[in-house]
C-alpha cells in the first residue's frame, strides 16, 4: 500500500461516529465524489499493522448488501485509514434495549438476510468469528427491504489458515470453540448466529448470569432453555432452528447453505417489512415512522430494566483484543 501524506487531501473528514480501543471511526465526504463514507482510523505503526493487513486482503473483493463495502485503504506513516462506505441505520444491541424482541415473522426475513451475508462469506472460507448484536447494523437494502448488514470484521480469520481464535469474544455470542481458542470453523458464526436468533426471539441471550463462571459452563454445555412466559406462543420452527444452530458440537450445527433452506426462514411475513412500501435512505434519517418493526433512529434513551441489560450487557459484547 501506498503511502499519503494527509487524509484530509482526499476526504473531508467529519464528527466521529465510534470508538473502539484501538481505533475511531468517523463520518467523511469523500472530495472528488462527494461521497459520503465512513473512515476507521487506526493509529499505529507501520511495524504492527500486519493483522489489519490480512482482514482487509479478506474483505477486498467482498460484495454483498449485507456486508459494509470496503471501499480503499490508505495509510501514513502514523495511522492506517480503512474507508467504507457509510451505512445508514441504528445498532442492532441498541434497537433490542430499546424495543425489545422481533416478532416472528420479521424475524424470519430479517435473519434470512444475515444467512446469506453469511453464505456468501462461508463459501469464500471467511469466519467472522465476532458476530454479535453490536457488530450488525439494521438497514436497508438496495430494493429498500429492510436487513441486517456486518460490519466489523476485526476478528476474521480465513477458516483454511490456522483455525483458532485469537481471543475469547464475546461470552454470550461465541461458541465454546471460540471461547476456548480452539479449533473453528465456519460453524463457528452459526453458533453466534443461534445466539442472535434466540436474543431477538425472546429479549434476552440464551446465556446470561451474574457470575462467569456459572455463565461459562452452561455456554460450554450449550445448556440453555425456552422459558415461559418469553417463549410462550413461539413457534416449534423456530426453536427447531436455534436448537440446530446453538449447539455445542460443531458437527451437529447447521451450515449456513442449509440454514438457508430451514422452514423457519422461509415463512411469508405478515407485515409490511418488505411488502411494496419502501423504506429510503430517507426514511431512515428522518424521523420514526410507525413501520412494523423498524424504528429508526432511536430518539430517547433506553430506561428501567432495558437500561441496566444494555449497560449490563454491552461491555462483555466486544472481542477482549480487538474491541472494534
Amino acid at each position: 500500500m501506498n503511502l499519503v501524506s494527509s487524509i484530509n487531501d482526499y476526504y473531508l473528514v467529519q464528527e466521529t461516529i465510534g470508538v473502539g480501543s484501538q481505533s475511531e471511526t468517523k463520518k467523511a465526504i469523500c472530495k472528488e465524489t462527494g461521497q459520503k463514507v465512513a473512515i476507521q482510523i487506526y493509529h499505529l505503526p507501520l511495524e504492527n499493522r500486519q493483522s489489519l493487513y490480512d482482514v482487509i486482503e479478506m474483505r477486498r473483493d467482498l460484495d454483498h448488501p449485507c456486508i459494509c463495502r470496503l471501499l480503499e485503504v490508505l495509510e501514513t506513516e502514523s495511522d492506517l485509514f480503512i474507508v467504507t462506505e457509510f451505512v445508514v441505520g441504528i445498532n442492532l444491541l441498541q434497537y433490542i434495549a430499546t424495543n425489545g424482541k422481533i416478532i416472528e415473522p420479521d424475524l424470519s426475513n430479517l435473519i434470512h438476510s444475515l444467512v446469506d451475508a453469511l453464505n456468501y462469506l462461508h463459501e469464500r472460507g471467511i469466519m467472522v468469528l465476532n458476530l454479535s448484536p453490536e457488530h450488525l447494523f439494521i438497514t436497508s437494502d438496495y430494493d429498500s427491504n429492510v436487513i441486517l448488514k456486518i460490519m466489523n470484521f476485526s476478528c476474521a480469520q480465513n477458516s483454511t489458515g490456522q483455525n483458532v481464535a485469537d481471543s475469547g469474544i464475546s461470552p454470550y455470542f461465541s461458541s465454546p470453540e471460540v471461547i476456548l481458542c480452539s479449533n473453528c470453523t465456519t460453524k463457528s458464526d452459526m453458533w453466534s448466529l443461534g445466539a442472535i436468533v434466540y436474543l431477538l426471539a425472546c429479549g434476552y441471550p440464551p446465556f446470561f448470569e451474574k457470575k462467569d463462571s456459572v455463565l461459562l459452563v452452561k455456554t460450554l454445555n450449550g445448556d440453555y432453555k425456552f422459558n415461559s412466559p418469553a417463549w410462550n406462543g413461539s413457534s416449534d420452527t423456530a426453536q427447531n432452528f436455534i436448537r440446530n444452530t446453538l449447539t455445542a458440537n460443531p458437527d451437529d450445527r447447521l451450515s449456513a447453505q442449509e440454514a438457508r433452506t430451514h422452514v423457519f426462514l422461509n415463512q411469508n411475513s405478515q407485515s409490511d417489512v418488505g411488502s411494496d412500501e419502501t423504506i429510503t435512505n430517507e426514511d431512515l434519517q428522518a424521523t420514526p415512522k410507525e413501520y412494523p418493526f423498524l424504528k429508526v433512529p432511536i430518539v430517547k434513551e433506553p430506561t428501567g430494566l432495558k437500561a441496566k441489560y444494555l449497560k449490563v450487557l454491552a461491555p462483555f459484547l466486544r472481542c477482549r483484543k480487538c474491541k472494534n
